[in-house]
Formats: structure tokens, sequence, C-alpha cells
């Protein structure tokens, strides 16, 4: 299970506006190499702007919980890797 990618691809889309707007205009390209479940590529392609304006509309959206995004917010990848 890919659960760690769909969130280190939410985390980091979240904080960086660059990517996010990445993902937002064409995701396809982005998520062909991660390895993600085709149901968790589906959620990242339904994402609109409004889905990243805060943390809780985030995980409403893709069905995350809270905890697990604020687990992934600090990590060292997230920050570090772009999209």
């Amino acid at each position: 299970m890919s659960q760690r990618e769909l969130l280190l691809v939410l985390s980091h889309a979240h904080g960086c506006s660059a990517c996010r707007e990445r993902l937002l205009s064409d995701p396809a390209p982005l998520l062909r190499s991660r390895p993600l479940t085709e149901a968790e590529k589906s959620t990242l392609t339904r994402l609109k702007f409004e889905d990243f304006i805060t943390p809780e509309l985030l995980a409403h959206a893709t069905g995350c919980t809270m905890a697990e995004l604020d687990r992934y917010r600090d990590e060292p990848v997230v920050r570090l890797r772009h999209l």
C-alpha cells in the first residue's frame, strides 16, 4: 500500500504553491512515476484549489485524517522533494 506516498504528495503540495499548481493543472505527468494506487491517483486528480485552503479541507477531500497530514507535514522529504 502506498498510503505514505499519498500523504507525502498531499503534504508537499499543501505547503508548496508551485507544486500545488502543477498538480492541479496537469496531474498525470506528476503521478505517473509515483507508487500510488489507481484510487489514490484518482483522488489526487479530483482535487481543486479550494481543497488546499486549510488542512481540514484537504483531509476531508482526500479521506485522510488531520493526524495523518500532521504527521507528514514536517518530514524532511516533504519539505525538500518537489513533485
